[in-house]
């Protein structure tokens, strides 16, 4: 399967989350692994559910993270137009003089 530009948008997003990120969870690997084993423990439909439910979780923390970490790139890029057209009329104005 060719992986679509959207795809690798996210991808790389996603990558670079990561890498700012870079958090652990006290005892997360022990956290997650009595979580799986208790996920396993379940009656089959019960876990059904709890899966789909930490999925959609998953789901909306990463498009939460993706879209803080876009909006803060759009951010940076206005700031730095604007400081950009600040320098370049201030050396204009110093030109006239």
């Amino acid at each position: 399967m060719k992986m679509t530009e959207k795809d690798f948008r996210e991808m790389i997003v996603s990558e670079r989350i990561a890498m700012i990120i870079k958090r652990e969870l006290k005892n997360g690997r022990e956290a997650f692994e009595e979580g799986e084993k208790t996920i396993k423990g379940l009656e089959l439909e019960t876990r059904k559910v709890i899966e789909a439910y930490l999925e959609v979780l998953a789901s909306d923390d990463a498009d939460i993270q993706e879209a803080a970490y876009l909006g803060g790139v759009w951010d940076g890029i206005y700031l730095m137009a604007k400081i950009f057209r600040i320098v370049w009329e201030r050396e204009e104005q110093e030109g006239r003089q």
